[in-house]
């Protein structure tokens, strides 16, 4: 702290509260861009399935035959714009949380937690799924593309819950729920 700078402490922190910068730990940063890759990951995964309009196709016939041509195709045509509106909200959502929990954010930690941990356990139930053949028993067709990111998104979203809780992370979040939001306390980046 510099000479001309007040000396507040924050009420039972013992921090002082001009000019406190608090840096996300490494762990924190991490489980940052891993949320991030997760996001970015399953828009991939989005986009691979709404770039197949003849598969779409299929499907809202199968749904819909008594539909004529141009309503199938109206049909997949509103099937991807939704897709692609709900993807990009998704991504920027999981972003924002991304960049608040990384600010000491306890709720953005919280409900990435809960995200993540439904995630994984959705996932590991969707591959458990594919593995066992149930997919195929219900005439589900899955490429070994979805396979590969599927896997790589919960590889991702188990590290990121583990690197927001570890001790480093843990003291991280405390000491960022302990100094107050006056002017001239930020979190740094």
């Amino acid at each position: 702290m510099d000479q001309g700078s007040r000396s507040l402490t924050a009420a039972g922190s013992g921090l002082e509260a001009d000019r406190v910068q608090l840096a996300p730990p490494r762990p924190v940063l991490l489980a940052r861009w891993l949320w991030i890759a997760a996001a970015l990951l399953s828009s991939a995964r989005s986009l691979i399935g709404l770039a197949d309009r003849d598969a779409l196709r299929d499907q809202v016939q199968q749904m819909y035959p008594e539909q004529g041509i141009q309503q199938v195709e109206d049909t997949v045509n509103a099937e991807i714009t939704v897709g692609l509106m709900i993807g990009a909200l998704v991504l920027l959502l999981y972003v924002k949380l991304a960049n608040r929990m990384c600010h000491g954010g306890r709720l953005a930690r919280i409900v990435l937690t809960v995200f993540g941990v439904g995630g994984v356990l959705l996932g590991s139930l969707g591959f458990l799924a594919v593995a066992t053949g149930l997919t195929a028993g219900i005439s589900l067709r899955v490429e070994p593309i979805d396979v590969a990111l599927s896997l790589s998104g919960i590889a991702l979203q188990a590290v990121a819950v583990v690197s927001m809780f570890l001790p480093v992370s843990a003291g991280y979040f405390r000491a960022a729920r302990r100094v107050p939001r006056a002017a001239g306390v930020t979190l740094r980046r």
